[in-house]
């Protein structure tokens, strides 16, 4: 009955102040699904003078729902909402709206079985339809020549081709192409393993720092954490073939280069006029953006684009990730938004926050993640001994997860330099196409002379898509995975957490 009360004195605009037990909030699933679209407001002056009371509001019409159904004897399945987020902000709970909640799902490249429909329109538009288009092209081509001459030439054999030999290899085509994926798909989530390893090393390490605070020393323990933060986009960007200037560092390695806080802009400002905009500043057209995005191979994997998801619906999962709310449909591209997006930039950023010392030795290394675990070993090494608060033990523990960071450095080059043997590939390569170009002389006298062409085509489309799908994800890092996902929630965890032994650390001096 705790609920029925919360919700009428919600509805009457009355404070209600729930003891904060765990039954409260959580006793009854049914009352915590109702209650989801609630803004939870602490002060102050609330903590300080009730110290066990949290205070809680809801929505109106949420307050009217739960009063129908308790109206109704509680009979039936109890209001829900259509989906609630949770944000950090003020402990506040911000409710999403159906439409928004489905461009989150199709943003994340995850699809359902009532799909369908958009999957065969977006089919013009597949990217892995681009990659093939020329050899789909050519075989199409060719069935509609062998198809033409098979129903105009009476001197034209019955059966050019039969169908045994066909039927006899394809067996082993199906399994050149099987086993072809199932490689590449093993380094693909191999890949993912990695990037796992590093996240789960890397919010160890930033806890274990935070809260060593006081041992460690605030300055050293922010700049460890700005390492930490900088390593995943280091990482990210070392393994898609990117290289950070060494001109970017500028100056001696004890001082700030004048205009150094401008290189990062200034890159930005360049890619900005390359895809499009203005040398004034004016924003991109969306259709000119994601044109370039299409053009500009380069230019997608520097700003986190996959080749999974439409150009647009990316754009979507940016901004919902970088500005935490949807973006408007149809709006310009900004120098702004545009800096937001641009890994390097972030990475400058990152490492700006290490210090200028360790940003100009990261910025000069040619393998700038496994300097950074190098700069970060330095740090460590560095730490005072504090009596049996911090010892030998701790000092190892520290060392031993940089080495496991500096580790999965290796296991992701692993992947990136030794790609499938270049034999195994040119043969399914071969194989495939003289499958594809004799496809037709076997179609042709079985089916009229306007089927055989679409036939064929269609037959070719999954078969050749199937093997460039292997070669897409055969090195996850480029633009298979969503790496910026990665980055971008470590680095936001990363700061959250350094802010939360921050304030504790305050707390405690007080105290």
């Amino acid at each position: 009955m705790s609920i029925f009360v919360f919700a009428v004195c919600a509805a009457r605009g009355d404070a209600l102040l729930v003891p904060r037990r765990p039954h409260a909030l959580h006793g009854s699933r049914r009352a915590t699904k109702s209650a989801a679209t609630a803004s939870l407001r602490m002060s102050a002056a609330q903590q300080e003078l009730r110290p066990a009371s949290l205070a809680l509001e809801i929505p109106r019409q949420a307050a009217d729902d739960v009063l129908a159904w308790a109206s109704a004897g509680g009979r039936g399945a109890p209001p829900e909402d259509d989906a609630a987020t949770f944000g950090y902000d003020g402990l506040e709970v911000r409710r999403t709206t159906s439409s928004m909640m489905t461009r989150q799902q199709t943003s994340l490249g995850r699809t359902s079985s009532k799909d369908w429909l958009h999957c065969l329109s977006t089919w013009p538009r597949s990217y892995v339809l681009e990659r093939i288009k020329n050899p789909l092209a050519a075989i199409v081509g060719w069935s509609a020549v062998v198809a033409a001459w098979m129903a105009a030439s009476p001197a034209a054999p019955a059966k050019p081709l039969g169908t045994g030999l066909h039927t006899l290899v394809g067996g082993a085509l199906s399994l050149l192409l099987v086993f072809r994926t199932n490689t590449a798909y093993t380094r693909y989530w191999e890949g993912r393993e990695i990037f796992g390893r590093l996240a789960t090393g890397t919010r160890d390490l930033v806890d274990f720092v935070g809260l060593y605070r006081r041992e460690v020393g605030a300055r050293r323990a922010d700049r460890v954490s700005a390492l930490l933060k900088a390593f995943p986009i280091a990482l990210q960007l070392h393994l898609q073939g990117f290289r950070f200037s060494s001109a970017a560092a500028g100056g001696a390695a004890g001082g700030e280069a004048p205009g150094a806080s401008s290189v990062g802009e200034k890159e930005v400002l360049r890619l900005f006029r390359r895809v499009g905009g203005g040398a004034d500043g004016a924003p991109i057209p969306l259709e000119t953006f994601l044109g370039a995005l299409r053009d500009m191979p380069d230019v997608a994997a520097a700003l986190g684009v996959p080749t999974d998801l439409e150009e647009a619906h990316a754009l979507d999962q940016l901004h919902l990730l970088k500005f935490d709310e949807p973006r408007s449909a149809r709006a310009p591209v900004t120098v702004n938004e545009l800096a937001a997006y641009y890994s390097p930039l972030q990475l400058w950023h990152a490492l700006r926050q290490a210090g200028a010392a360790n940003r100009d030795v990261a910025s000069r290394a040619s393998n700038m993640p496994l300097a950074l675990c190098t700069l970060l070993a330095r740090e460590i090494k560095a730490v005072a001994y504090a009596g049996d608060d911090f010892t030998t033990r701790e000092r190892l523990y520290v060392l031993k997860r940089v080495a496991e960071l500096r580790a999965t450095i290796a296991q992701a080059e692993r992947i990136v330099q030794t790609p499938v043997p270049l034999h195994y590939a040119r043969h399914t390569s071969r194989f495939l196409s003289v499958w594809c170009f004799t496809l037709p002389l076997c179609l042709a006298p079985m089916v009229p002379a306007y089927v055989a062409p679409p036939v064929v085509g269609v037959v070719s489309w999954a078969l050749l898509g199937l093997r460039e799908i292997g070669l897409l994800i055969e090195n996850p890092f480029r633009r298979s995975l969503q790496l910026t996902m990665v980055t971008d929630t470590l680095g936001r965890e990363i700061d959250e957490t350094v802010a939360l032994h921050r304030d504790h650390g305050a707390v405690c001096a007080w105290n």
